[in-house]
């Protein structure tokens, strides 16, 4: 079974389309990071078919993600940022399958072949959590060496680092898994350093 981890912090405008797109794909975990808006009532509308657990005070969100995952039964697990779009995840043997992605954002029409670190010639890798199908075991064994305290920057590459080195497998593969909606900042970043 696929589990599909959602943070969420003051998104609400973002998250029911981000919701949406993933109902129907597998086990839904949505972790609410103590939100301000009225992110609640949007979470409300999904309480029949959504995990909903919420901070009671601010986390940083690689540790809101370790809740997710501690609160999931999947076997695959895709972690879906709250203003993006899941579209087509595919499950393989492999301990990292990455797909394509799209973007609203103008300078990338395809982030896999415009903005990602390039392993080999014929592998596309790039450090985000978002994007890709993980391993249950795989993502145990990055949390239990990852502190996840005291973290509010790079949290995906801290955390895909960790995990393209205890991987024994990754697949590349053409479907696009993802839809990645570049807005003015990410709320977990922009409002944890404006002491938001």
């Amino acid at each position: 079974m696929l589990s599909i981890l959602v943070c969420t912090y003051n998104h609400a405008k973002f998250l029911e389309h981000c919701l949406n797109s993933a109902l129907g794909k597998g086990e839904i975990i949505v972790v609410n990071d103590a939100s301000t808006d009225n992110t609640l009532e949007v979470l409300s509308k999904f309480s029949n078919q959504i995990k909903i657990i919420t901070n009671k005070e601010r986390k940083n969100l690689l540790e809101s993600r370790k809740i997710a995952f501690e609160n999931c039964t999947g076997d695959n697990i895709v972690f879906l940022d709250d203003d993006d779009e899941l579209v087509n995840p595919v499950i393989t043997d492999a301990d990292i399958t990455q797909g394509k992605a799209i973007s609203n954002y103008p300078l990338i029409t395809n982030w896999f072949e415009n903005g990602v670190e390039r392993k080999d010639k014929n592998k596309k890798v790039d450090y985000h959590m978002w994007g890709k199908v993980l391993k249950r075991e795989l993502v145990e064994k990055v949390y239990e060496q990852l502190p996840v305290s005291f973290t509010f920057m790079q949290e995906d590459h801290l955390f895909m680092s960790k995990a393209f080195e205890l991987a024994n497998s990754y697949k590349f593969v053409e479907e696009v898994f993802y839809n990645y909606n570049y807005w003015s900042g990410y709320s977990h970043h922009r409002n944890l350093l404006e002491g938001k």
